[in-house]
């Protein structure tokens, strides 16, 4: 059981610190994935700045978190919260029929589906679940 919750861990830590670098450090950096929130078409341009310029990090220092331990569980509850939030986003825009890459690896998602993009987020929903859930458990055999 260990082992496995290790493996999740580091799987979905990883899953957003893989995410954030992505739109840290591709060729268009922060610009293009600006113009990914703007095509969701829910909030005004200075914010759009904003959450662009923030959310690679907080994915970053919660990603390390969840991997790495002490703040495991603040960690898991806000990516959790993220994944809720952005699931109700893709879920607007599909419902809109807006045309949308999610930016979620810079440009390489392009060509998902929002519909694949949904599922995804689903099954990462499911493990961020499963992991908060299990550190619950285990603190309350303690």
């Amino acid at each position: 059981m260990n082992v496995l919750n290790l493996l999740l861990r580091l799987t979905f830590g990883g899953f957003f610190i893989y995410a954030a670098g992505t739109k840290l450090f591709n060729s268009l950096g922060l610009v293009s994935f600006t113009d990914d929130i703007r095509t969701f078409h829910i909030l005004p341009d200075p914010w759009v700045g904003w959450l662009a310029m923030t959310l690679p990090w907080f994915e970053i220092i919660c990603g390390v978190a969840v991997i790495v331990g002490p703040l495991k569980k603040g960690a898991l509850v806000l990516l959790n919260l993220s994944l809720l939030v952005f699931l109700g986003a893709l879920i607007s825009a599909w419902v809109r029929g807006l045309d949308i890459s999610c930016g979620c690896f810079g440009h390489s998602d392009e060509h998902a589906s929002v519909q694949e993009m949904i599922l995804r987020d689903l099954g990462l929903l499911a493990v961020g679940g499963w992991l908060l859930a299990s550190s619950r458990i285990r603190r309350e055999k303690r």
